[in-house]
């Protein structure tokens, strides 16, 4: 590879995007009143996007195992965030974009989860969280 080429990739994989998304969903999925307040379980999913390499993960619990606390969702966001800085070491920037809920991705939980990161971090140094007006 030349040096021009490889300088390029570098330079690609310095940067790299993800997206947030969170899902509440009540279980079981019935239109039978008693049946539905007597049994309502709730489900949630928090999944993470790559951008440009397809990859992806779902973090999947329920209310009994945790809540959807912006703590919960901070873990998983920072657990997501590790596991890139150990797989790409070449990464150095992330951007985050996620919606606009304040109980879960725009709080100082979520702002005080990404600075901790940040401090531990062996590659990455600049964490830009983008989120929605809508």
């Amino acid at each position: 590879m030349s040096s021009k080429l490889k300088k390029f990739a570098d330079m690609m994989f310095q940067l790299f995007e993800l997206t947030i998304s969170f899902q509440a969903i009540t279980l079981p999925q019935t239109n039978v009143g008693a049946a539905y307040y007597s049994q309502k379980l709730n489900f949630y999913n928090l999944t993470l996007c790559e951008f440009g390499t397809n990859r992806g993960s779902c973090y999947c619990w329920t209310e009994d195992q945790l809540t959807k606390a912006p703590s919960d969702i901070a873990i998983g966001v920072c657990r997501w965030l590790e596991e890139v800085d150990q797989r790409v070491p070449a990464v150095k920037e992330v951007n985050l974009f996620s919606d606009s809920t304040v109980s879960q991705n725009r709080n100082r939980v979520m702002s005080a989860a990404l600075i901790h990161f940040l401090s531990r971090s062996a590659n990455i140094t600049s964490i830009i969280h983008k989120v929605s007006d809508s």
